[in-house]
């Protein structure tokens, strides 16, 4: 199933996450072909964020971790924990990022990142 799905312009990809934790990276042409997947989510994939970098997106995901990927090079930057409970996040600026959980909304900053 998946849970998730963005589109990178940049790439003419489009990407979808399961439940399974794996984020598939497609090409977008006349067929859809699979061109890449991640695996280092352990659990269910909560949201793909594009990141204002374009050729980086954000993953999260209920085994509480959040992941910053390089779309150009299919690698994975940055990798952080979180507080067990996560069920979302956000981008809300090329650096600053809210998490939700059950009872409370969490405001950080990707210090590395940051311009």
């Amino acid at each position: 199933y998946i849970t998730d799905l963005i589109i990178s312009d940049l790439y003419k990809y489009f990407l979808t996450s399961t439940f399974k934790g794996q984020i598939y990276v497609w090409k977008l042409a006349e067929e859809w072909k699979l061109i890449h997947t991640f695996k280092n989510h352990a659990w269910t994939v909560t949201s793909l964020v594009n990141h204002p970098d374009k050729n980086l997106f954000i993953s999260s995901s209920i085994d509480n971790t959040i992941w910053i990927w390089c779309l150009d090079k299919f690698v994975e930057i940055y990798c952080f924990n979180v507080v067990s409970g996560l069920i979302n996040s956000k981008l809300l600026s090329d650096s600053k990022f809210a998490l939700f959980y059950d009872d409370r909304v969490e405001i950080g900053e990707l210090k590395h990142l940051a311009r």
